[in-house]
């Protein structure tokens, strides 16, 4: 018993503290955290790139989108931008017609999912370096040149850059949940960027990442997928290096309600569960960095649920095992209190009470740790289920956002 436990505790606490605290001390001890700056060629030497975004009843963000995307700083020459109209049913399709001058647009009558639509802007694409971004994510004009620099490296198939996500001044602070997920969009940024230094960033951010056409795979389209983790990953897994550029960045906004941020969680789980199988080939030793990596981000996180089940169920055996009772005694009441302030953070969520000395920043942290464990479990329920990929479910953003 005692055994048990403490495994469940170590593997719980290395998943959040010891896995980034052992990265940070590795990458300063062999002093790879310097990032070199290479340079770009002259601007008719540059490779030409192809934007790619699909969009589903994005006719509130996408003419600011498309501006955003014209204002790259890129030779015009050099760039084209695909866009892909998965069966929307507002004015999408129209936008897209009436800005076929600056986009190639593609409107697919039927709502198949992201994954079936990238596929097809990317065999579209006659660019070089593919960029992936939302519809709804708004590029600095030095975004794409900042990424770019990372491709001067030939080993290097996969560049993300850093999103940052930001509440409207009007959202009265935002819900619980979105506030949680941009506290943790922070800690995450910084695992990236030691991941990255070592060539073994687990996972692209979505919104903004960029990869060598030749190292493109086609994305499964009969079930739900995370594309820019499973990009990732068979990037990965064919040698090349995935990178972290922090200095490319791209806004937007949080989620609007905690529920749409919810339902987002559970959908971000089940997808991973979907192709846990095909992502196993990454605990290969032979590449440790990469190995590590993803166990300790990704596979021991996808089980936290479980350990954390197990820690509960340890800990209350525990006392009755004489040795153990005092340790034990400590554990459970340190998971009740911290599982208590998660319900309270809830509570005051429902009752509107976002801010104030006891309002639910108080609770935020384990508030928003429950949910997201919470959702991975329900994540995992749900890849059981006979599902198809294709159609979206709209995450209520501010802004105007929505995903698959």
């Amino acid at each position: 018993m005692t055994v048990l436990l403490l495994v469940v505790v170590l593997l719980l606490a290395h998943a959040y503290a010891l896995y980034p605290l052992s990265l940070w001390v590795y990458v300063r001890a062999k002093k790879l955290d310097r990032r070199e700056r290479r340079p770009l060629p002259p601007d008719d030497e540059l490779p030409k790139v192809s934007v790619v975004f699909s969009a589903y009843n994005e006719e509130a963000v996408l003419e600011a989108k498309i501006d955003n995307c014209l204002a790259l700083d890129w030779p015009r020459g050099r760039i084209e931008v695909l866009v892909g109209s998965d069966g929307s049913s507002d004015r999408t399709a129209e936008i897209l017609e009436a800005r076929k001058e600056d986009v190639r647009g593609f409107v697919f009558a039927e709502n198949r999912g992201k994954a079936a639509v990238l596929n097809d802007l990317v065999e579209a694409a006659t660019g070089e370096i593919l960029l992936f971004c939302d519809a709804n994510t708004m590029l600095l004009p030095n975004a794409l040149r900042e990424l770019a620099r990372a491709f001067r490296d030939p080993g290097t198939g996969c560049a993300s850059g850093r999103l940052v996500l930001c509440s409207s001044p009007d959202a009265g602070g935002g819900a619980a949940l979105s506030r949680g997920e941009s506290a943790y969009w922070s800690v995450e940024s910084a695992i990236k960027v030691l991941e990255g230094s070592l060539g073994a960033l687990m996972g692209a951010n979505g919104a903004l990442f960029a990869l060598r056409k030749e190292c493109w795979s086609r994305l499964p389209a009969d079930r739900t997928v995370m594309d820019d983790f499973f990009t990732t990953v068979t990037i990965l897994a064919k040698g090349w290096r995935s990178v972290y550029v922090p200095t490319a960045l791209g806004f937007e906004r949080s989620s609007a309600e905690s529920s749409g941020e919810f339902r987002r969680k559970i959908r971000i789980g089940r997808a991973n569960f979907n192709f846990l199988r095909s992502y196993l080939p990454l605990l290969d030793p032979r590449r440790p960095a990469v190995a590590y990596a993803f166990f300790g981000h990704k596979l021991l996180r996808w089980f936290s649920p479980l350990l954390l089940a197990l820690a509960m169920l340890f800990s209350f055996l525990g006392l009755f095992t004489e040795s153990l009772q005092s340790l034990c005694s400590v554990l459970l009441a340190l998971q009740f209190f911290f599982h208590a302030a998660a319900l309270a953070g809830w509570a005051l969520e429902q009752a509107g009470l976002r801010s104030g000395p006891f309002g639910s920043r108080v609770f935020l942290a384990p508030y928003y740790f429950d949910s997201m464990n919470v959702a991975l479990l329900l994540g995992f329920v749900q890849s059981f289920r006979s599902t198809r990929s294709g159609g979206w479910e709209r995450v209520a953003r501010e802004g105007g956002s929505g995903g698959e």
